[in-house]
């Protein structure tokens, strides 16, 4: 079993919260930055943070640039009241990750050392030791993508212990901004990939955006409609709910799951919901469709015309409401059956 193996299995186990047993199984890993690390994790969760110091402090020792070692030393720190120190390793963290590219370098690079073994016939243990190193900076440049905006949280943290509140608000704005445009990129992402007709693709990305952020109603109605699309409606409709409590005056989502309703039969439901969307954003072009055709198939065509007349004086009016409405990021931003 390698070292990657190992690290591995405790990273399971810390997941489990098995924090005892990952530590006694990181003694039989080499001492690797990773091996550390984890091992620093599962001592962090048992509040041991002398411990959890000392092994942080041996991963940044061989691995210099570990980023997530460097934010998990401050933390400890800061649980140690260290606050000062605390900071310091914060900012050694940021100042590593706005060192772009090195290890995607260092990556292209072993891969390559790595295929030239293999051509020359070199042993398999050889070849099986670059490939965990390449392994072990992935998954380092993986962890990279996401925490920037962790360290300046726990950077602002740490500045408003220190007394330091303009400061800290500099850094809590950084923060909120690098956690609002990765969100905006993967709702982006998902809707480019929806637009291709990749349904699968969309979804992924939606899922991906609701996980780093639960609080995200429009992907979670965005995600409503690939499962929609997949013919999941019970799903469909479980997130359009989602992202309606999240955000009571989403018309984009009233919207949906009134055509989901309505689709099921209950049309009752889907003409209130409609009805909402309507009350929230006039302009609901998709709304004003869907409640005149489904009042004209219970056979309320007089309801269906004058919702028809009515939505004229809306849909096709030029005043400054129905343009500020047009250019709602969130209308941009959302699908709508």
């Amino acid at each position: 079993m390698t070292s990657n193996d190992l690290i591995d299995d405790a990273i399971r186990l810390i997941e489990d919260k098995e924090y005892e047993k990952a530590i006694d199984l990181l003694k039989n890993a080499s001492d690797s930055h990773e091996a550390f690390y984890y091992s620093g994790i599962a001592y962090l969760n048992l509040k041991m943070y002398d411990e959890a110091f000392d092994v942080f402090n041996e991963a940044t020792n061989i691995f210099p640039e570990y980023i997530s070692a460097w934010m998990q030393k401050g933390i400890v720190l800061q649980k140690l009241g260290l606050d000062n120190d605390a900071l310091q390793a914060f900012d050694e963290a940021i100042s590593i990750l706005r060192q772009e590219g090195s290890n995607k370098k260092y990556i292209s690079t072993l891969k390559k050392k790595g295929k030239l073994f293999k051509s020359l016939g070199f042993g398999d243990d050889k070849t099986l030791e670059l490939e965990d190193e390449v392994k072990s900076l992935e998954r380092e440049g993986r962890e990279k993508s996401k925490i920037e905006e962790e360290i300046l949280f726990c950077r602002g943290v740490t500045l408003r212990r220190l007394g330091k509140r303009t400061d800290a608000n500099k850094t809590m704005k950084v923060a909120n901004s690098i956690h609002q445009n990765k969100l905006k990129n993967l709702n982006l992402q998902g809707l480019k990939y929806f637009q291709r007709g990749n349904v699968h693709g969309a979804k992924l990305k939606f899922i991906e955006a609701v996980e780093f952020d639960k609080n995200f109603a429009e992907a979670w109605n965005n995600l409503g409609v690939t499962f929609y699309f997949e013919e999941n409606y019970s799903g469909a409709q479980k997130n359009f709910n989602r992202a309606i409590k999240i955000n009571s005056d989403a018309d984009w989502a009233w919207n949906n799951i009134g055509f989901v309703l309505q689709r099921s039969g209950a049309h009752k439901a889907a003409l209130k919901a409609y009805n909402r969307a309507l009350e929230i954003n006039s302009f609901n072009e998709r709304a004003w469709f869907h409640k005149i055709i489904l009042l004209a198939l219970i056979g309320k065509q007089k309801d269906s015309l004058d919702a028809f007349n009515k939505s004229h004086g809306f849909l096709f009016s030029s005043n400054e409401q129905k343009i500020n409405a047009d250019s709602d990021i969130s209308q941009k931003m959302t699908l709508m059956i």
